[in-house]
């Protein structure tokens, strides 16, 4: 079986995976991923980039990313953008499981289409709250969607910082 063949353009290189999709490094990067195929593992919310590997007997996911930043064991490494096919440094950081939490996107679940924000049927207003240390602060119940989302936004700022995110 041949193997997929990257392609460098510029200052980066896109690198092939299974089920058509195609993961961004930069070009400086290519000798770390050059010698493996790369499997797409596709989620309701991402899709990343990994391969498999035999450690000690046990089969175990390889993921570009924390191959390309290096990421040390016990942390996590979080997509900037939330796009975990866009695999340039610039796009990476090494984070805690909670920062990295703080940044993921809203869910399936989700109806209001912007995180932190609810319709609370009973008292027929919007609903803002946040997650912060394993719990759940509340922001204010908002006749005004856009108050909610305000309220949030200002609420992620303060709390989450750089890994705030708002939808």
């Amino acid at each position: 079986m041949m193997k997929r063949q990257i392609a460098v353009i510029g200052q980066y290189a896109y690198i092939p995976l299974t089920q058509g999709y195609v993961a961004t490094i930069d070009a400086c990067d290519v000798h770390l991923v050059d010698q493996w195929d790369w499997t797409a593992y596709v989620r309701p919310s991402t899709v990343h980039a990994f391969r498999k590997t035999t450690r000690d007997g046990i089969k175990v996911n390889v993921w570009m990313h924390r191959v390309i930043l290096g990421t040390p064991a016990g942390f996590d490494t979080d997509h900037v953008d939330g796009d975990g096919l866009n695999n340039t440094r610039a796009n990476l950081r090494v984070a805690t499981r909670s920062q990295n939490n703080r940044n993921q996107r809203i869910t399936g679940r989700n109806t209001s289409g912007r995180k932190g924000v609810s319709w609370h049927k009973k008292d027929k207003r919007w609903r803002a709250c946040i997650h912060v240390n394993n719990r759940y602060v509340h922001l204010g119940h908002f006749v005004e969607f856009d108050d909610a989302c305000a309220a949030y936004a200002k609420a992620s700022t303060e709390m989450h910082g750089d890994f705030g995110r708002v939808m």
